[in-house]
């Protein structure tokens, strides 16, 4: 079961990396394709598999790209705050 949920989860947060990376050179030129979809898929799997499958596309891209752009300015600033911030439900 966790194999599929893992499955769902980076199947479409891969989807979305793709397509934002091939807008953006930005993101192709500094992040890594394969472990950025690793980290997001641990960060996007605190929504419930109900939650991240009824997200609408423009949703979660909105959330993709927010956590790309938190990765490109990690080394300016706390990462943590950053994504408190504009992700609030990561809030502990």
């Amino acid at each position: 079961m966790k194999s599929v949920n893992t499955d769902m989860y980076r199947c479409r947060i891969s989807r979305a990396v793709d397509d934002i990376m091939a807008k953006e050179d930005i993101f192709r030129e500094q992040l890594n394709r394969n472990v950025l979809i690793a980290n997001l898929t641990v960060l996007l799997r605190t929504f419930p598999p109900e939650t991240f499958q009824t997200m609408n596309e423009h949703d979660l891209y909105r959330r993709v790209g927010l956590l790309m752009s938190d990765e490109l300015v990690a080394d300016l600033l706390d990462k943590e705050s950053i994504r408190l911030a504009l992700m609030p439900e990561f809030a502990v």
